[in-house]
Formats: structure tokens, sequence, C-alpha cells
């Protein structure tokens, strides 16, 4: 008999599941058949949501369980995956009567409101979903319950797309190692098994890595506060924490004024000191003129949202994180110049980033 508490990270625990007495007659009532779906109507799981697949012996629900069935015009993974989506759980809160045991029942559940895509669409849904997860189930050593944490998610997606797990390797590549050598960019070994067309360099040789301008605030306001003309000056305050920069915040700095820094425009801006060091990042659409706790990285021949989603893989940001000072409550330009980043061929960035972009949506709701 299948409780509630024996369904762990969308599977049974079969080892935990009691057997029980049951009449004869009842059991074609309580049953479990493949697509059935479970659903918790109480306690502090409720609306937690099971997909009957693959059963070896007969098995039937407990009483603090609902079993739902679906017409067979719908796809079961669909309607899974919907019991996983935004719109179910607000629905299920606004019809979960609010006692000391939340509980919902079966007539709650069933007024419910789910878009209904033709068949072959909702397929496709559910393809592109579990397309998203495999991704994830490429990554070694993954010990992490996924599925409600959504910035491990995106995490660990870019840590997949810079160990080349998420990108074809092709033959007809440009030679990434040739490219950088004609430089004379010295390449550094990786401690990561990456794919034999890529390399690895410290991101001093690769990226123009550069710390900006302090203005104190007497300066700004006499100065550079509603003149006209010039460039934007991007502070910390003025990149969001949705990695969004505010252009429009009333300082601008006279072209060739001596003393600032220009981030030419599709530039990495990260904050690197400070409360919102590491956590702050964007890409500038125009050149700027930037702040002290921003630093710059540019680069001639790697893509900037190839570097942007490396300055946010959870590889970068554990080094980040063990490079802390507390002098300066962030972490040094030169200990950032000295991070070594994988460098796949110029085609393969442009795939890397194409991917990442088409599969982020699916994370961010």
């Amino acid at each position: 008999m299948v409780r509630i508490t024996d369904i762990q990270g969308n599977k049974v625990i079969w080892d935990s599941v009691p057997f029980c007495d049951i009449e004869e007659e009842n059991i074609p009532n309580f049953l479990l058949k493949p697509n059935n779906i479970l659903f918790a109507r109480t306690g502090g799981t409720v609306g937690k949501s099971y997909l009957v697949e693959n059963i070896d012996e007969n098995a039937v629900f407990a009483g603090y369980l609902i079993r739902t069935s679906f017409s067979e015009h719908l796809n079961a993974k669909y309607i899974k995956y919907f019991m996983q989506s935004r719109l179910y759980w607000k629905q299920l809160r606004n019809g979960t009567i609010a006692t000391a045991q939340p509980n919902c029942n079966a007539k709650t559940l069933s007024k419910m409101m789910i878009p209904i895509p033709p068949a072959e669409e909702q397929q496709r849904i559910v393809d592109r979903i579990e397309q998203a997860f495999s991704v994830l189930e490429n990554i070694d050593e993954l010990q992490l319950d996924l599925s409600n944490n959504i910035n491990t998610l995106k995490g660990l997606l870019f840590d997949a797309a810079i160990r080349g797990k998420l990108s074809e390797h092709l033959n007809t590549d440009s030679d990434i190692r040739t490219y950088l050598i004609e430089r004379n960019i010295s390449t550094v070994t990786n401690e990561d098994a990456l794919p034999d067309n890529w390399c690895s360099a410290l991101l001093k040789n690769v990226c123009n890595l550069c710390t900006g301008t302090s203005i104190n605030e007497k300066v700004k306001k006499d100065n550079y506060l509603g003149y006209e003309g010039g460039l934007p000056y991007i502070g910390t305050k003025d990149v969001g924490f949705d990695k969004v920069i505010d252009y429009d915040n009333g300082v601008r700095i006279p072209f060739n004024e001596p003393g600032f820094v220009v981030a030419e425009r599709s530039s990495v801006l990260l904050c690197i000191e400070g409360g919102s060091a590491g956590r702050k990042i964007a890409i500038t659409n125009q050149d700027v003129c930037y702040g002290n706790k921003l630093c710059k990285f540019h680069s001639d021949f790697i893509n900037p949202r190839y570097i942007y989603y490396f300055l946010q893989s959870p590889s970068f940001k554990k080094n980040f994180r063990n490079e802390i000072t507390g002098l300066i409550d962030g972490v040094g330009i030169n200990k950032l110049r000295a991070v070594v980043i994988p460098i796949p061929p110029v085609e393969e960035q442009q795939r890397i980033v194409d991917r990442i972009d088409e599969l982020l949506p699916m994370f961010e709701g």
C-alpha cells in the first residue's frame, strides 16, 4: 500500500511500502495502473504528485492520496509536468482549505484549469522538458535535489556548457589552439576533462580585465550629474540582480575624460567587491564608464555571452568565494586574472550560447 511518505524524489521507495489486507472486491477501486497520478491531499506535502509508470506487482494507495486518471487524449507526463508548474501551485493554494493540516480534495482538484495543447504538441513539450533535464543528468556526481532549486538548475546548466557537455564538437570548427599559438597566447592544463578540440588559458591572457573609476558623491553631483552627452556612468547599484543595467541614472562622463575607464559595448561587468560581489553581472549594450567595484571582461575572440555564462557557473563561483578577502570584502583583480577558463572553438562558443539561451527559459518560468 503506497503512502505519501513512500514517495520521495518522484520515485516510490518500494522497500518501505507495507503490505495490507484488502477485500478482493475492493481491489479494483484502489489498484494502481500505469499513467495514474497520485496526489497528496493533506498535510505538509499537499499537492505533491507522482506518475505511476512501471509497477512490478499489484499495489494500492493509502487514504491520504488521491488517484487521478485522465482521458486517453491527454499525455500523462504532460499532466505530471503541469502539476509542477506555477499555474498548478497557484490554483492549489487558492483551493486549499486553510486548517492546521492543509488539505485539498478531489472536487477541488477536478476544478483546476489546465492548458491543453494538441496531442502532438503535448509530446513535444514533454520531450523538451526531458531534454532539458537530460542535460543535467550528464553532470558528474550530481547529488542535489534539483526540482526545487532554480538557481542550482541554471548553475549546473552553465557548468555542463563550459565542460563541453552541451554542444556538438565538429571537425569543421576552427582550431582554437592554432589561433592562440599564432598570437603567442599560452595555454594551461585544465583539471576537468575537456573535448579534444578545446583548450584552457588564464583569463588575463584571453580577456581584458579592468576595474573602473571611483567618484565621490560631491564630484559626481557637481560635475557629472545632469551632464548631457558623453558616456553613461554605471555603478554597482545600476546593475540589477535581474542582470539589467540602468543606463538612465542621470550621471554621464564626457568623452575622453581623464582617469575614467571605458567598457566597450558587449563587455561583461561583474561586481567584485562589497555585498553584491560575484552576484551582480550584466553585459553592456553600449560603451560606458563604470565604477571601481565593477570589473570589465572583454575579449576579441571569446563570445561575450560565453564569458557571461562562464562567470555564473558553479565552478567559477566556488573559485570566487574561496578568494574573497576581508579587507575589501571581495576578490582582487589579480586573483581573477589567474582564473582558468575553458575555451572551445569560436563556432562552438556560439552553439553553446544558443543552446543555453534556448534552455534557460525552461528554468526561469
